[in-house]
């Protein structure tokens, strides 16, 4: 019986930690969440203290937190993809 006090014990302490009471939302997870366009890269307004996930931010190709320019399909930072073009 003391083993299952222990186990709920941790469940709920775990529970609380995951779920967040008491904490901040924003970008969590150390910043690096599988979904990110830049795998392997940190958000760049990770917060610690952070309880939703999906509001990471990610620097552009540019370097511009939440910026919208991406690569085009021949690496070019808001290419057009007319360098590679002649390469297909």
């Amino acid at each position: 019986m003391k083993l299952l006090c222990q186990l709920i014990i941790k469940f709920w302490f775990m529970l609380i930690l995951t779920v967040g009471i008491g904490q901040e939302p924003g970008c969590m997870d150390d910043g690096y969440q599988q979904w990110s366009p830049n795998p392997g890269s940190p958000a760049c307004n990770y917060d610690p203290a952070a309880i939703v996930e999906g509001e990471c931010l990610y620097n552009d190709c540019l370097g511009v937190c939440g910026g919208t320019s991406i690569l085009d399909e021949c690496g070019i930072c808001n290419g057009n993809n007319s360098f590679c073009s002649d390469c297909n």
